[in-house]
């Protein structure tokens, strides 16, 4: 959660923030906020169709993918929180209970996008991932949790659609 406004009103809701989260900085003027909010969500979209493509990638190589996530989820360059939470859905095939909805999911990347036209800011990754995203809405998967975008690409790959 991130504060943003007067250092004197973040600091008048710090006790009531606090009942939701352990770290709420402030992170700058008002609104800073929720731009901030939506560069981490931003971020956040990239990487789950990442690791889905990498879960494809492997399986196609014919190598398991999860000794791609033992052997690189740690890593200090290359592993993420989120290939630590969504790979093992991503490996199990399986998408509920979901985390995040990919139907919610949805929303939030359109608020990006439409935040990004605002400031004029070019964003061909996260076009991208939008397509993967609104695929897996066409195979009915908007409310299994996002690391479902993995049945996308397992299904262009012609691999046999699961997706619990």
């Amino acid at each position: 959660m991130y504060l943003s406004g007067s250092p004197a009103a973040c600091r008048q809701v710090q006790p009531w923030v606090r009942h939701f989260t352990l770290d709420a900085p402030r992170v700058g003027a008002f609104g800073s906020g929720t731009k901030l909010k939506l560069a981490a969500n931003h971020h956040v979209a990239i990487l789950n169709v990442a690791c889905a493509e990498m879960v494809a990638l492997c399986r196609k190589m014919g190598l398991d993918p999860q000794v791609a996530l033992t052997h690189m989820g740690y890593s200090p360059y290359i592993g993420t929180g989120l290939m630590r939470i969504r790979m093992p859905m991503m490996l199990e095939r399986r998408y509920q209970p979901a985390t995040m909805k990919i139907g919610v999911w949805q929303k939030d990347m359109q608020i990006i996008g439409d935040m990004a036209r605002e400031v004029d800011c070019p964003t061909p990754l996260l076009n991208a991932s939008a397509a993967v995203y609104t695929a897996a809405m066409a195979m009915g998967l908007a409310e299994h949790d996002t690391a479902a975008t993995a049945e996308v690409l397992a299904a262009v790959s012609g691999q046999p659609r699961v997706g619990r």
